[in-house]
């Protein structure tokens, strides 16, 4: 990471989407001051996975009420700052840019003590389209995908084989439809019980071929827990 911070590639207009990939760019400056001269320059990638692993997968690694970077009985992120070695207070002015463009860093709040990581971002663009389908642009929004599809895999994998008595017409009948989609339904409702998502739903394609192609097509959309990074408030002072 060199010095001119402006310069640095906007990691959400990249060629590629890289949706499960987090650029780190931040260190306990205190700490990599005590190293070597490349030492100097390293991420704290341990540090953010840390924080990753510490937490419910829907959680942003940024939380400011559980994921304090600081911690002043071992002198660790006193200090904060960026992989070139720079000081939070002398990159104060390149931050915002740094985050519109998806790294990773810490940050401090005015009337707190200690340091957080900005976000969870990942090297994607902020999509969110016609259908209301958003991609993974953050990795808890990754998280929640990957979580959520091994979750319907296990309960949809003893399906596999079984017979399905189909209709007249080698359709699926109302009933079975609906059985599939209780199946799915289920999951999501035990993942929303755990405030691990919003709300999900299950729907299956009724003109699944179980005869000749012998695939059951079926589509999930889940919707995530949201997440407050910012707050806008508006006070007046008032005669009553």
């Amino acid at each position: 990471m060199g010095d001119t911070l402006a310069a640095l590639a906007d990691l959400r207009d990249m060629a590629a989407e890289y949706e499960k990939v987090t650029v780190v760019v931040g260190q306990d400056w205190g700490y990599a001051d005590g190293l070597s001269t490349l030492g100097k320059k390293f991420a704290d990638v341990g540090t953010f996975l840390g924080v990753i692993a510490s937490q419910a997968w829907n959680r942003n690694p940024g939380e400011v009420a559980s994921q304090n970077l600081t911690n002043a009985a071992l002198g660790a992120w006193i200090t904060a700052g960026m992989s070139n070695h720079k000081k939070y207070s002398e990159v104060y002015a390149d931050l915002l840019g740094m985050d519109e463009k998806g790294y990773v860093f810490p940050l401090r709040y005015m009337g707190a003590t200690g340091h957080w990581w900005n976000d969870g971002h990942t090297c994607a663009p902020i999509i969110n389209d016609a259908a209301g389908n958003m991609n993974q642009h953050t990795i808890y929004y990754s998280h929640t995908i990957d979580e959520t599809k091994r979750a319907l895999r296990i309960k949809y994998l003893p399906e596999v084989k079984k017979p399905v008595v189909l209709d007249e017409d080698g359709k699926l009948p109302a009933s079975i439809i609906d059985y599939y989609d209780a199946l799915g339904d289920s999951v999501f409702e035990t993942l929303a019980g755990k405030e691990l998502i919003s709300d999900g739903k299950t729907s299956t394609d009724p003109d699944s071929d179980l005869l000749i192609e012998k695939t059951l097509q079926i589509q999930f959309a889940v919707v995530p827990t949201g997440c407050v990074n910012e707050i806008v408030g508006t006070i007046n002072l008032k005669n009553q």
